[in-house]
């Protein structure tokens, strides 16, 4: 389906949309997930559009319309400080400190304690397994997620700092709300919130001051990965061989809770004695999580730019590394 040309208050003169392809599923009503719809047009009269929209769609007091936009990382950091943030730090930060606990772990748990590992990334897939399977609650690994890790190093620095966990993740409100991590993330906000905040507080990010100083550097490529499937295994799976050059670490992991199910029925089955395991609970990895924006398809490509963007590429040359046993409050452990 192809639109040529939109009327809006039937003004003399059309909004023209060059692009406005509607996904074949939306069509014939097929679809699985939410249809993605992209339309370009005059980027003058996008507020005469987003105008319309709020009259027609803000109704009885509800505010149903809000615009979201994509941001360089400078961007989205100003229109944090914008809003009231008093400075950001990127999760991925918290990912290399945990490539480098869950390789020590795995090394120090599989094959000698326990028949596999599976990762403890993301929330939804590590309660789903402790819930349906409490036999294999110990297979998950005990290593603190990216979350949790960064938020707690930044505590360290500053005790009176209130930290705010933002991602496309709605199921980090519940991993905030556990006993121990509660004392560490104050927060949670989802990609969906923030974007409201933004609209809100109607700050235009094409108008604010981008310090180039102030880009978000300090994270390697691995560490920025783990935000698709297949990310958080590759990290560990990759330190793990790099310390141990002839060590094959094998690998399964799934997306979507029902294919997170399969893998572990079929790990009790001992179909994975030896692996590492990553569930992600949402298709595509925390890119695809509920509170996301943003088609996944196109922010996995945004995300390997990001990756290939890094300072560096292994975990172990982050400038953060040297805290981790502080973070783990345990003073004997080595790398």
């Amino acid at each position: 389906m192809k639109v040529t040309d939109i009327h809006i208050r039937k003004t003399a003169s059309p909004i023209t949309v060059t692009d406005c392809f509607v996904n074949k599923g939306l069509v014939s009503g097929g679809h699985a997930s939410l249809p993605d719809i992209d339309v370009d047009y005059a980027s003058d009269r996008r507020q005469e559009i987003k105008e319309y929209l709020e009259e027609r769609y803000n109704t009885a007091g509800r505010r149903r319309v809000f615009s979201a936009g994509t941001f360089t990382t400078m961007q989205l950091k100003a229109a944090l400080k914008a809003v009231g943030f008093y400075d950001v730090v990127e999760v991925a930060i918290g990912a290399d400190l945990c490539t480098v606990d869950e390789a020590h772990d795995f090394l120090e748990e599989v094959p000698g304690k326990l028949n596999f590992m599976a990762t403890s990334c993301c929330p939804a897939w590590s309660m789903m397994a402790k819930t349906a399977f409490p036999d294999l609650a110990k297979n998950i690994s005990m290593t603190m997620t990216p979350m949790v890790f960064t938020a707690r190093m930044m505590k360290q620095k500053d005790p009176e700092a209130r930290m705010c966990f933002i991602g496309p993740c709605a199921a980090k409100k519940l991993e905030a709300s556990r006993r121990t991590v509660r004392s560490d993330v104050d927060f949670v906000l989802t990609f969906e919130e923030l974007a409201g905040i933004i609209e809100a507080k109607d700050v235009d990010t094409s108008l604010l001051e981008v310090d180039e100083a102030e880009a978000l550097h300090a994270a390697s490529a691995a560490g920025r990965g783990f935000a698709q499937s297949g990310g958080v295994a590759k990290a560990v799976a990759d330190k793990i061989k790099e310390w141990h050059p002839d060590m094959d670490v094998k690998i399964a992991s799934a997306q979507g809770l029902a294919e997170c199910k399969k893998l572990l029925m079929l790990a009790k089955a001992g179909k994975y004695n030896g692996y590492l395991l990553e569930g992600m609970g949402c298709p595509g990895g925390c890119i695809g999580g509920a509170g996301t924006i943003a088609d996944p398809a196109r922010t996995a490509i945004q995300l390997n730019k990001y990756v290939k963007e890094a300072p560096f590429a292994d975990p172990e040359q982050s400038p953060f590394m040297s805290e981790i046993h502080v973070l783990k409050d345990d003073p004997d452990f080595e790398i």
